[in-house]
């Protein structure tokens, strides 16, 4: 098992508190949902020779439509390399020229799309019943192989879940890490389980973390063999032209399973007061600004 190492850890917490660091298949996971209230973790070491967190760029509720109203949450390019072409980002840059004030259609509607920062961890709830899960032999191309499953509802399934977040509760974590006062707090056998605690809506939401008084042992014994590669995360999974037929409501896709809205999305409802015409027009200059990018 990999060691964290907590002075690289230290000046990753560094560059997020000045405000830098915006750097940056077919896989099937599972998440833990943050309900309201308080919610316990234990968030993971690394998997092998990975970080114990992916970073990731993201767009939420892209290609909002009748058949999609909440929209798809992407993972943007720009998680590659800053250099990444997205329609998307592209989008939130006319937007902007178009605004002509603070909260404006324009405003909310590139506020709501634009890129944000989201995090992800190998974690297990406390809610999770580990009683709840066996090992299976199945057949996997041929080979019999052992996959966890749910006793209760017949399926594979792991404990260990993925832990979206924004940047906020990833600052948290960083700074109990370098802390010497409380350490790795994902060592397996001395790590401490996190306690968070949502609270308010949209903009107003909020999230408390703090840690559990002692250190435990994580409690499923197996946690190792179950670790997700969180690198897939980051994958972009969509090339330009499908992302843009997205943005444009030509590719109706339903929304992603990781949907918390975290602390530090500045999105907005862009269904407003304003009426059905100008959605309309909206819709339309999403269209013809893809389509001038793609004539350059």
């Amino acid at each position: 098992m990999a060691k964290l190492d907590v002075s690289k850890l230290a000046e990753r917490l560094e560059q997020l508190n000045k405000g830098g660091g915006n750097n940056g298949g077919g896989t099937s996971f599972s998440y833990i949902k943050l309900e309201d209230g308080r919610n316990v973790v234990r968030i993971l070491p690394p998997k092998g020779d990975n970080d114990f967190a992916e970073e990731v760029f993201v767009h939420y509720g892209v290609g909002k439509s009748e058949d999609n109203k909440n929209g798809t949450m992407v993972v943007c390019p720009t998680t590659k390399g800053e250099k990444a072409a997205c329609p998307v980002c592209e989008y939130v840059k006319e937007l902007r020229k178009l605004k002509k004030k603070d909260n404006d259609r324009y405003d909310k509607e590139a506020r709501s799309l634009g890129r944000k920062k989201r995090v992800y961890f190998n974690a297990i709830s406390e809610d999770t019943d580990l009683s709840d899960f066996e090992k299976r032999e199945v057949e996997v191309d041929g080979k019999k192989v052992e996959k966890w499953f749910s006793i209760s509802e017949n399926k594979e399934m792991s404990p260990v879940k993925i832990l979206g977040t924004g940047i906020g509760i990833f600052k948290d974590v960083l700074s109990f890490i370098v802390d010497p006062e409380y350490g790795d707090i994902t060592d397996p056998k001395t790590g401490l389980d996190l306690i968070i605690t949502k609270s308010g809506t949209g903009f107003n939401t909020n999230y408390d973390v703090k840690t559990k008084r002692k250190e435990s042992e994580v409690e499923f014994e197996h946690w190792e063999e179950c670790l997700n590669d969180l690198t897939a995360l980051s994958n972009v999974g969509r090339d330009y032209d499908a992302l843009s037929a997205l943005l444009t409501g030509e590719e109706p896709e339903p929304k992603d399973d990781d949907e918390d809205e975290d602390e530090d999305d500045t999105s907005t409802d862009s269904t407003g007061t304003e009426d059905t015409e100008e959605d309309e027009n909206l819709q339309d200059e999403i269209a013809n600004a893809i389509k001038r990018r793609k004539n350059k």
